[in-house]
């Protein structure tokens, strides 16, 4: 299966998609899919030296269609179309690696070259996909830090912090559940978390009152799916960057195993897409008639 690639020559659409809205909504949650675009600017293209199945291997693909019924569910749901390879709009602004750019990065860029990801290669603007592959043949333009912050990072931090501070104001508060894929860990491989189904992550109880961590637990596990809590992922900068719980504003990490859905060398769904699809809308539903905290003690939801 090959990217689809965005001609330079065309008007590239909007870089993400809002399916319902603040005025529509029936329930406090938006979604989100940060990593599942896959739109390939020409111009990217033409810069990576990679093709086809290699330059996917960073997307949590699919993961946007699995959680599509969000909006008919009475929930907003934000996806982007561009790929996290591209820009990964689950990193600090500044997270940027000095060497993978021709030019000086511009002093109005807050640096964050010491975050383990930048050094991994995984910064805002990744320098590998997933297994350490390099994306680009050589360095490239200082000017694409501005072209991609400015033009697909700015915007969809600015849609969901609008999104989340209207339903808030509606509803007396909002969840912001994070929607992102894993890979299946190798044969033999160990630890906490690794085999679980699905991991939610809230940075130990950091980015959501501990009452909504256990009740998106509870709609998955009523489903059949195995879950663990902030291990092996503990939740991202989306997670940490939304959550405002004085404000009444959660935010849950939501990270699904792949293997359940797709084959993950092809990245391809498999003949288990449909059932899991199911079963997650069953999930999203149960979670659009749960009694959230802040709708029944606002105080509570603070503490």
């Amino acid at each position: 299966m090959h990217p689809v690639i965005w001609p330079a020559r065309a008007l590239f659409p909007e870089p993400f998609a809002v399916a319902g809205g603040p005025a529509e909504a029936k329930v406090p949650l938006v979604f989100s899919s940060p990593h599942s675009g896959c739109l390939y600017p020409e111009g990217f293209v033409s810069q990576t030296q990679l093709e086809g199945l290699a330059l996917r291997a960073s997307e949590d693909a699919f993961v946007d269609l699995l959680f599509a019924s969000a909006a008919a569910h009475g929930a907003v749901m934000q996806t982007a179309l561009f790929p996290r390879s591209y820009c990964d709009v689950n990193r600090e602004r500044g997270e940027l690696d000095p060497g993978l750019f021709e030019g000086r990065i511009p002093s109005s860029i807050t640096l964050n070259t010491r975050s383990p990801r930048v050094q991994a290669g995984l910064g805002v603007i990744p320098r590998v996909v997933r297994e350490g592959v390099d994306i680009y043949r050589g360095r490239i333009p200082v000017s694409e830090i501005e072209n991609r912050l400015e033009g697909l990072y700015d915007p969809w931090h600015a849609s969901l912090d609008q999104l989340l501070n209207e339903m808030a104001a509606r509803f007396g508060g909002v969840i912001l559940i994070d929607c992102h894929s894993m890979p299946s860990p190798p044969p033999g491989t160990g630890g906490p978390g690794v085999h679980a189904d699905i991991v939610i992550g809230d940075r130990f109880g950091a980015t959501a009152h501990r009452s909504v961590a256990a009740e998106i637990e509870r709609a998955f596990v009523a489903e059949g799916f195995s879950i663990a809590r902030n291990v092996p992922y503990a939740g991202g900068h989306g997670v940490e960057r939304h959550a405002r719980r004085d404000r009444m504003i959660h935010a849950v990490q939501i990270e699904l195993r792949r293997s359940l859905y797709m084959d993950e060398a092809l990245v391809s769904p498999h003949a288990g897409f449909a059932k899991v699809e199911a079963r997650l809308s069953r999930a999203i539903s149960t979670l659009a008639r749960a009694r959230w905290p802040f709708a029944a003690s606002p105080r509570a939801a603070a503490e």
